[in-house]
């Protein structure tokens, strides 16, 4: 809630990316959840892949832009 608040511009980006890739995970799991609970260490590289999009700025910077790229690729 404070990262929307924040009047940083920066901030609510980071963050609406982070919660775009979050609940695209929650989306993807619920499809395949049983194909999911065979794979031993998916919840541990999730957890570790999030970690590291909330703790690295470069990560987000680096989705966001494969996201914008891709969208202004289909879009042309």
């Amino acid at each position: 809630m404070l990262a929307i608040d924040s009047p940083e511009k920066y901030s609510r980006i980071k963050w609406q990316t982070y919660w775009t890739l979050y609940v695209s995970f929650q989306l993807f799991e619920y499809f395949v959840n049983s194909f999911i609970n065979s794979l031993k260490f998916y919840w541990l590289v999730k957890c570790v892949f999030l970690f590291w999009l909330m703790l690295d700025d470069q990560a987000i910077n680096f989705f966001r832009q494969s996201i914008i790229r891709h969208k202004v690729r289909n879009e042309t």
